[in-house]
């Protein structure tokens, strides 16, 4: 027998909007505009796969990241979830997060973390 998620689909989604995929801002720094949509990026993402990927016929989904992909899981999973949802309402989600809890410790040379 083989073991859970064996045959399923995966997809990679690089990280680069310096905001664990929540941002949604403009700001500018020194004259430059700086762009931060790792929110609408995560999203639009979703629905393509949704609409054009046939995940809205997955009977569950996966939603995983590490570090401030993990924090992103943390951050959007409930949006990412009613927007799968919405094209599936019997689709199962589930989020999983590895290393994206950040403690707000700050640590020094002399401190063991």
């Amino acid at each position: 027998e083989h073991p859970l998620m064996h045959n399923w689909n995966t997809v990679l989604v690089k990280y680069c909007d310096a905001s664990s995929y929540a941002g949604n801002a403009v700001n500018i720094f020194e004259g430059n505009t700086l762009y931060f949509k790792g929110q609408l990026n995560r999203d639009a993402t979703i629905h393509h796969l949704l609409h054009s990927s046939g995940m809205n016929s997955a009977s569950q989904v996966v939603l995983s990241g590490c570090s401030a992909g993990g924090l992103g899981v943390y951050l959007g999973i409930d949006q990412m979830a009613s927007i799968v949802k919405a094209a599936n309402p019997n689709t199962i989600v589930r989020g999983l997060s590895d290393s994206g809890f950040f403690l707000p410790h700050s640590s020094n040379q002399l401190a063991r973390v």
